[in-house]
């Protein structure tokens, strides 16, 4: 069997969309045809355990978080009714299994992530659960600005801030854009929606997504 590619996706996609209305099939993911800020969707992810394998992730992701390609810091990965996390193309009724996973997986984390109060709930917990991890730590402090919580805003980017080392190039980029919010909130507070509408459009072009959503 040859390995899974993107028009293998695609075509489970297609299957899938009836199971979500208001998507639409993308570079082999299912996305929210939507004017928001933050991208929700379906994701497949090949396996090298064997040709026909395959994961399934349900996430989110903010867009007014500069970003410089898709991310899955806000997702998890839907499993099968055994607990696994690894599907296989020859699955019996793989589509009927997929929907239902979709269904009661998916679904809920894709409503939640509608609102800006939903998105600190999910990014708290997750952030929690990896308290090492910059990236959510950025994330929950953009996703509070962007609910208009600015204060704490301002205290999650003053705990990141001191955990950063500038000399890593990846953990610079991170500080960069804390350091262009953090300043914005103090110096001028009623811009930062505008600052996080710039970031959006930003993400949305250098992402391929002018097509698909309307923000």
């Amino acid at each position: 069997m040859a390995v899974m590619k993107t028009r293998d996706f695609i075509a489970i996609s297609k299957q899938l969309l009836p199971s979500l209305p208001g998507m639409v099939v993308h570079n082999g993911m299912m996305l929210a045809a939507s004017n928001d800020a933050v991208l929700r969707g379906i994701c497949f992810e090949g396996s090298s355990f064997d040709a026909g394998s395959f994961y399934v992730w349900s996430f989110g992701m903010q867009l007014y978080v500069p970003a410089d390609g898709i991310n899955f810091n806000l997702g998890v990965r839907l499993r099968m009714e055994s607990g696994a996390e690894r599907w296989h193309q020859a699955e019996d009724q793989l589509i009927v299994k997929l929907s239902n996973a979709v269904r009661i997986q998916a679904v809920p984390m894709l409503r939640q992530l509608e609102t800006a109060a939903g998105v600190v709930e999910l990014t708290r917990a997750a952030a929690s659960v990896a308290s090492g991890n910059p990236h959510l730590h950025r994330e929950l402090a953009f996703a509070l600005a962007k609910a208009g919580e600015n204060e704490a805003a301002l205290g999650e980017l003053e705990v990141l801030s001191r955990r950063l080392d500038r000399q890593v190039p990846w953990q610079n980029e991170i500080a960069r854009s804390s350091e262009a919010l953090h300043q914005c909130l103090i110096a001028d507070p009623e811009g930062v929606p505008a600052l996080l509408k710039q970031w959006v459009a930003e993400n949305v072009h250098r992402l391929g997504l002018n097509g698909v959503l309307q923000v």
